[in-house]
């Protein structure tokens, strides 16, 4: 799993919930969209949990680079705006294959046993 999110606090916790796990593996970490999609290309991972709202690259920008660097990764959106909020201020989540907001780390678990089960796009 790739994280990707500008404030390292937030990449902090979800690294900590998610090695908790021994079924998930934190492959990478990038604070932006463009560190995000040279990790992605590195890396492979198989998820990526993408903040919309960073410097340099947004995670809406990085998004069609993400599915070129790691066309196989199901990618998470992890933002504090509202799946709606996301829909009206981008027009759409073109490439994001699921929502999950910030704070429900519990949700986003439940989310990657489903994928561990099967469940894609």
């Amino acid at each position: 799993m790739l994280v990707v999110d500008d404030e390292a606090d937030v990449r902090l916790l979800l690294r900590h919930a998610l090695r908790r796990r021994r079924d998930v593996e934190v492959v990478g970490e990038a604070a932006d969209g463009n560190e995000a999609v040279e990790l992605a290309a590195t890396l492979g991972p198989d998820v990526i949990v993408l903040d919309q709202m960073m410097p340099e690259m947004s995670g809406t920008d990085a998004l069609p680079y993400l599915r070129q660097a790691a066309a196989s990764a199901y990618i998470v959106f992890h933002s504090s705006l509202s799946a709606t909020a996301l829909d009206k201020a981008l027009g759409t989540r073109d490439g994001a294959d699921s929502y999950v907001p910030k704070g429900h780390t519990a949700e986003l678990l439940a989310l990657i046993d489903r994928l561990r089960a099967g469940a894609r796009r």
